[in-house]
């Protein structure tokens, strides 16, 4: 998978979607289970949701980045006992910098992925510029399918319009821990898959798009406790995901 050309990253701030309560988390996901299927399956999608305990995620990295970008993947996965074969998601992860004018650049660092599952324990270096290094990126452009409006009107296959990577500022990675008021050592990042409907007017498909929420999870013992709620608390990204990014294309096309 390839990282297109550095573009501009809009300045996003508290208070429009990019902030999520659980009411819209779930939503969302629903939503994406509703209009996203791999070709020649019409079941929703296995691993949907994945967990990085934080030390690791910033051991990634000899310093903070400027942007982290979660690109999007499949693998396969073929069940022991009746031999069906289903595509679950994965996905990689790179830490950029940027320019000083507002432009994301090439990874800083090794482009991760996860060695089997995604458990926090194992990742893979890997370089996403050189083709055929990350068979999963290549797996998800050719097999996964969405309805872009109506389900009712079928399921297409994506296309070079579609978002391959969603990048967000690394400042609200953070906040979600220091709004949240956590310790790395207790927490965990959480990407999960959602969805939403978009008009056209950034130059991406208007409808429905595969998009990314951040949440932060707290180990309390055994159980992990995500921080989502309803209220609005005392700080913007308190009880609350950071939804979606900007997704790329078409945030990252070249200008």
């Amino acid at each position: 998978m390839s990282i297109l050309p550095p573009a501009p990253l809009p300045q996003l701030v508290p208070g429009d979607p990019k902030i999520v309560g659980l009411t819209a988390y779930d939503r969302y996901r629903l939503d994406f289970a509703e209009h996203f299927r791999t070709t020649g399956s019409m079941n929703a999608l296995l691993g949907q949701v994945q967990a990085i305990p934080w030390p690791q995620l910033l051991a990634l990295w000899p310093s903070a980045p400027k942007y982290l970008a979660i690109h999007y993947g499949l693998v396969s996965y073929t069940d022991g006992t009746s031999g069906a074969t289903a595509w679950i998601m994965r996905y990689g992860i790179s830490g950029h910098g940027d320019d000083g004018r507002g432009n994301y650049v090439p990874p800083i660092a090794p482009f991760y992925m996860p060695e089997v599952e995604w458990n926090g324990t194992s990742f893979v270096p890997a370089v996403p510029d050189v083709v055929g290094q990350w068979p999963a990126g290549e797996a998800y452009q050719d097999k996964m399918r969405v309805a872009r409006t109506d389900v009712d009107q079928g399921f297409v296959a994506l296309d070079a319009d579609d978002a391959r990577v969603c990048i967000f500022p690394f400042g609200r990675v953070e906040a979600l821990l220091t709004d949240n008021r956590a310790t790395a050592a207790e927490s965990l990042l959480e990407i999960s898959t959602i969805t939403r409907s978009y008009n056209a007017s950034d130059g991406g498909h208007a409808g429905f798009r595969h998009g990314i929420c951040l949440c932060l999870l707290k180990q309390v013992g055994h159980v992990r406790e995500r921080q989502l709620v309803n209220d609005t608390l005392s700080h913007p990204y308190e009880g609350k995901g950071a939804d979606l990014g900007n997704l790329c294309p078409p945030i990252c096309k070249a200008t």
